[in-house]
């Protein structure tokens, strides 16, 4: 809206018959009767529109308003003259001038050009706030999609509370943001710290006054469960103080706050309605990490219900087969270790595991006698024992296993270049549990002696998979269990 107009002519007539033009119309005016003075009142006082002549001593208006332009470019102009056939519209447009008017000219026509001059301010600043608008939209979605990938992949509460503290800053120009959450699993509030890179204002004096007003209206919010925004002055010259916060809930249940403040700027509504969408996505994770936490744990109870009964079947075999008493055992852990020094997913060491527990179990149907023989097998009897991941492979298949243990059970006898058994699977085709399986079982039993024949000690175990890796056995599982014998020193 035009307000002060600032008038420019070197003739005191005409100045004049435009200042009570316009201030019969509400505008308040000054004049100048040359640029320079106008250049002056221009840095001394604001003014939203100048009314200048074209021709003037000195500089002239078209040169006086170029400069203006530079150093104020949200000014409007309106050039006049009585030379109009010597300037072109395009001419004076294109050095900067909202309009043109010729004199002489009416009151009425005066009038005409800064109304439409105001309209065109009018439609501009609405058509700029709406690109504003637009654009807090746009980083809004950003934002929330962020967000939303993050509470679908492994990271921690603080890290998905320092995502929305980042945004929620960035949304509402906030120099502080900070959150709390209540873990409903651990039935408490936790606070991550309020991090320095959060704060704009370094003075200490203004942290603690502002952490001292956030403490109240966080007990108001968390009473009334409703949003508070603020824009209290802090003395007459500062804006410190200005608040925004609103209760994170799911399901009507409190699960926390995020709170903002010292914007550079007042908060409107705008900021609520992006501060809440992000406060309801923040609970929505709350909700679903406390979700995850009780399934984990209850996972975690049924994985040690599972280890225990699978140590039960373990044990209760080995008693069959005293000279491979421990051997699965062994072999569990150096399988979980070659899965963990892999980088394998939990889901896998924890496979690899329980499969090694459990991996020689169809030898239990195998005679006592064959197990234990001390002389060299025939080839029948050898047979027989070829069959043992075939027997395991059928007893473990009807138990449901949330991994692959079976399966793994089955091809742990299994060899890259496809001369193993029982189904001479190659490559890739081989389950990765199986091939971990298959190099921790073959060092464990070449460390370790057997009826049949003496250890030949762990440096022939390596010197086995240094021998056959990539023909026997994959490369990738062979090079993470030879790190783990040779440079961490591990005895199977």
């Amino acid at each position: 809206m035009v307000k002060r107009i600032l008038i420019v002519d070197d003739e005191e007539r005409y100045c004049d018959v435009v200042r009570q033009i316009l201030s019969s119309r509400g505008y308040e005016t000054e004049t100048a009767a040359a640029p320079a003075d106008a250049l002056r009142m221009l840095h001394e006082r604001p003014f939203e529109m100048v009314v200048s002549d074209i021709r003037m001593k000195g500089k002239d208006g078209i040169q006086m308003m170029r400069e203006a332009l530079e150093e104020f470019p949200e000014l409007d102009f309106i050039i006049m003259t009585g030379y109009a056939s010597e300037y072109s519209y395009t001419d004076i447009v294109e050095a900067g001038a909202g309009d043109f008017i010729i004199k002489p000219f009416s009151a009425r026509e005066l009038e005409a050009k800064i109304g439409r001059i105001e309209r065109e301010r009018r439609m501009q600043g609405s058509l700029i706030e709406t690109n504003r608008y637009l654009l807090r939209e746009i980083s809004l979605n950003m934002a929330i999609a962020e967000l939303a990938k993050a509470m679908v992949l492994p990271v921690s509460m603080d890290e998905l509370s320092a995502l929305v503290v980042k945004h929620a800053r960035q949304l509402t120009d906030s120099g502080i943001a900070y959150v709390d959450y209540i873990s409903l699993e651990k039935k408490c509030l936790i606070s991550p710290d309020l991090r320095g890179n959060q704060w704009d204002d370094p003075d200490p004096s203004i942290r603690e006054a502002v952490l001292e007003r956030l403490c109240r209206l966080w007990n108001r919010v968390s009473e009334d469960r409703k949003p508070v925004m603020t824009n209290l002055r802090r003395d007459e010259n500062e804006l410190r103080f200005r608040f925004l916060i609103t209760p994170v809930t799911a399901e009507d249940v409190l699960l926390g706050i995020l709170a903002l403040g010292t914007s550079r700027r007042d908060y409107d509504e705008k900021d609520l309605v992006f501060a809440g969408r992000l406060a309801s996505l923040y609970g929505i994770a709350i909700q679903r990490r406390s979700a995850d936490e009780r399934l984990n744990h209850t996972l975690r109870q049924l994985l040690g219900a599972f280890e225990e009964t699978v140590d039960a079947l373990s044990s209760a075999f080995e008693i069959r087969d005293p000279y491979t008493a421990g051997h699965q055992k062994r072999v569990a852990d150096l399988a979980s270790r070659i899965a963990t020094e892999m980088g394998c997913p939990g889901e896998v060491v924890d496979a690899v595991r329980l499969a090694g527990l459990v991996h020689d179990i169809g030898k239990i149907a195998i005679p006592a006698e064959i197990l234990t023989k001390i002389t060299l097998l025939k080839d029948v009897e050898m047979s027989l024992i070829r069959q043992h991941p075939t027997a395991g492979y059928d007893i473990l298949k009807g138990v449901k296993f949330p991994w692959p243990v079976a399966q793994a059970v089955l091809q742990h006898h299994e060899r890259m270049d496809g001369t193993g058994y029982p189904r001479g699977l190659s490559g890739k085709d081989i389950l990765l549990e199986a091939r971990i399986l298959a190099v921790a079982d073959v060092a464990e039993a070449m460390s370790s002696g057997r009826p049949y024949r003496d250890a030949v000690g762990t440096d022939g175990a390596i010197e086995e998979l240094y021998r056959n890796r990539n023909t026997l056995y994959d490369p990738d599982v062979t090079d993470a269990c030879l790190k783990i014998l040779v440079e961490q020193g591990f005895k199977p």
